[in-house]
């Protein structure tokens, strides 16, 4: 049986729930005790929803970065590994929910005990015009794979150099 862990981090129960032009930064800490010992150290993790009310913003598209461990990403501008983003599709007076565009299983550390996001605005690369984004909600989901049969997995596509 394939059991997954998931996370539901709510921006109003962050350290720091305000997003604005000067904090772009969502911080969660993580109870130990909400993980079980028992799971693998082998694990990847994937944003599967998220959604919040942003005013005001156009057809704005905002990209979600972590600070998890990410293996198995890079990206040209060397920043946090990026997670996915929202977009929102509201008219310029009115609100409408956010939608989420992500699809990537990411490799990372198990069990974290600290979750940031940094938000930032793709089409100016900053902050601006979170202070826009309010009672945003991130899921995300862990899931845990057989040591040894990643390690075999890995071994199989290794490739060495001749």
């Amino acid at each position: 049986m394939d059991i997954k862990d998931y996370i539901v981090l709510r921006q109003t129960e962050a350290v720091s729930s305000t997003l604005n032009a000067t904090n772009n930064t969502l911080t969660w800490n993580i109870p130990s005790t909400y993980y079980s010992n028992q799971r693998s150290n082998v694990c990847s993790v994937k944003l599967i929803d998220a959604y919040g009310t942003a005013n005001n913003i156009r057809d704005n598209k905002l990209s979600i970065l972590t600070n998890l461990s990410i293996q198995n990403q890079s990206n040209s501008g060397n920043t946090l590994p990026y997670l996915g983003k929202l977009q929102s599709g509201g008219e310029a007076s009115g609100s409408d929910n956010t939608s989420i565009q992500a699809d990537m299983e990411l490799l990372t550390a198990p069990r974290p005990t600290t979750i940031t996001f940094t938000i930032i605005n793709q089409t100016t690369n900053t902050g601006s015009l979170l202070n826009a984004v309010n009672g945003a909600v991130f899921v995300l989901q862990f899931k845990y794979y057989d040591v040894e049969k990643t390690t075999n997995n890995l071994v199989e596509q290794f490739s060495p150099k001749l």
